[in-house]
Formats: C-alpha cells, sequence, structure tokens
C-alpha cells in the first residue's frame, strides 16, 4: 500500500480553502464583487480574490521576489483588473491544483505567511459580505502553524518590555493568558481587530483572575490593528 505523501493534509486543506473561495466567488453579484472590504479598505472582494489566484500562479511561475510585500500582493490585483471575477476564478481553478502537487511534497518550503495570508483572506471575503458567507471555520490549513504565531505574539510583549503572555491554547499555564480561540488569534493578530474590540478580549491570570487585555493592546497583535470593528460572520459547530 502506497502512503500519502508527506503534506496530503496540507494540500487537502488548501484544495478545500480553494474549492470554498471559487464557490463562494461565483455566488458574486456585481455589486458584491465590487464590494471594497473592510479588512483590505483598498481591495474590493474581487480584488482579494485575484490576489489569491496571483500568489498561486506566482508561486509556480517562480514570481517570489519581494514575496508578501504591498507591491507584490498590489501586483497581483493589478494584473487581473481587465479580467471578470469569473475568468479570476477560472485561473485559479487551472492553477490551482498544480499548485497543490507542489503543497503535497514540499510544504515545509512554504513560510508561515503563505497559510495565514490565504486562510486569513478566506475570512475577508466572508466578512465584507456579511451574514450570507457565514460557515464553521476551517482551521486545517494553518493549524500546523499557529504556535509559530503565538510565540510571535509572544516575543512582541517581551519585547516592548511587557511581562511574557499566553496566547489562547499555546502555553502550559504558568503566565497570563489571552483567553481567545484559535479562530480570533488568526485575527486579531492579522489585524483584522479594532483596538476596541481588542481591549474588550481578556487576559487569565494563573489563578484565574481576568482582567482587561488593554495594557497588551499594541503588543498582541503580529502586524496592524484595523481602524473599524470587524464583525466575522461566523457559525458555531
Amino acid at each position: 500500500m502506497t502512503a500519502d505523501p508527506p503534506f496530503a493534509h496540507l494540500r487537502d486543506a488548501y484544495r478545500d480553502l480553494r474549492v470554498r473561495c471559487t464557490a463562494l466567488g461565483r455566488s458574486l453579484s456585481e455589486a458584491d464583487a465590487a464590494e471594497l472590504t473592510p479588512t483590505c479598505p483598498a481591495w474590493s472582494t474581487k480584488d482579494v480574490l485575484a490576489h489569491m489566484a496571483g500568489v498561486c500562479a506566482d508561486i509556480l511561475d517562480r514570481n517570489t521576489e519581494g514575496a508578501a510585500t504591498e507591491a507584490w500582493a498590489d501586483a497581483h490585483v493589478e494584473q487581473r483588473q481587465p479580467l471578470s471575477l469569473a475568468e479570476v476564478l477560472h485561473e485559479w481553478d487551472e492553477r490551482g491544483p498544480v499548485l497543490e502537487e507542489v503543497i503535497e511534497h514540499f510544504a515545509e518550503g512554504f513560510p508561515p505567511q503563505f497559510y495565514l495570508d490565504a486562510w486569513t483572506h478566506e475570512w475577508d471575503v466572508r466578512q465584507a459580505i456579511g451574514e450570507r458567507a457565514a460557515a464553521v471555520p476551517d482551521m486545517r490549513f494553518i493549524d500546523d502553524h499557529l504556535p509559530w504565531l503565538a510565540d510571535l505574539m509572544v516575543s512582541r510583549s517581551v519585547e516592548a518590555g511587557l511581562p511574557a503572555i499566553e496566547i489562547g491554547r499555546h502555553g502550559d499555564g504558568t503566565a497570563p493568558r489571552l483567553d481567545v480561540s484559535d479562530f480570533d488569534l488568526m485575527r486579531v493578530s492579522m489585524g483584522r481587530r479594532s483596538r476596541t474590540q481588542i481591549d474588550a478580549l481578556e487576559i487569565v491570570e494563573p489563578d484565574g483572575t481576568r482582567r482587561s487585555a488593554a495594557a497588551y493592546a499594541d503588543t498582541i497583535v503580529a502586524w496592524s490593528i484595523n481602524p473599524l470593528d470587524i464583525v466575522d460572520p461566523v457559525l458555531p459547530a
């Protein structure tokens, strides 16, 4: 019996993410596709999907110089501006399976940001069109990288001269813990929550005492804070 490739679980998770996103994209009206996203305010929902298709294409074409920079991401959108949303989704459908073959064997060669970015943008599109896009979050594609992300957030606290904290379920219970689910860990760390929303989170002390996370607002995010309160359309499992 032939064993599965070493990263078959990530191949499958990326494929499922892609299929969900293209199906969601095909459900959008023209107005939905043109709707600016509160989490990526310069981009429409079509633009976000164009970026996701563009990441796939650039990896396969080895066009990764400047990867993860704003200019690299903006180029995905600009290059696909003349295309319809249907054409963008068709491109991703055509090239996605090839990238999945790469992932199934070489996933360790992809930086954590690749996984975090793809997962984040699925929820950016869902958030932009609200309750009609509600779903139970699929955490498989990023699960392996959440400890790395939690460690990054902890290191920012230490660098800022604050006591070390633990993030959600990622810790041993010996330090104050930011009480968030893995879903909210992702949305907070990737700049999809406002300062007001972060302040409303709670730190749980090892003795069970709860207090506001406000003192950590500048350090528990990995990259940015959103100027708007962002409410994601999540249905409970």
